[in-house]
């Protein structure tokens, strides 16, 4: 009668080890994915954030040469008018605000 219980033991044993070796390898697969999904998300937030800044450049690029040409069209205007009318100035926001609520 021993033996036979020591066989089902050593089955139940062997099983054991099994889905040891299993779930080890399912543990260690899901570490990787997890791994690699953190970094593709780490590569697309710094690919939107490398958008955002360009579009922002691009934008304050736009508001600076909207700036200068209206500035030099109050010119020429005041010029033709025969007035001298003063220089619109482009505030830089050093001292208050940023350069776009200060252009608009």
């Amino acid at each position: 009668m021993t033996r036979p219980a020591f066989k089902c033991s050593w089955q139940l044993n062997k099983r054991r080890s099994r889905s040891l070796i299993a779930l080890e390898i399912a543990s260690r697969d899901a570490g990787q994915l997890a791994k690699r999904l953190e970094l593709q998300t780490l590569a697309r937030i710094q690919k939107v954030n490398a958008a955002a800044n360009q579009a922002g450049a691009k934008v304050t690029e736009l508001l600076v040469k909207w700036a200068t040409t209206c500035n030099n069209e109050n010119i020429l205007l005041c010029k033709a008018d025969g007035v001298r009318k003063p220089d619109v100035k482009m505030d830089t926001g050093s001292s208050s605000g940023s350069n776009v609520s200060n252009l608009l």
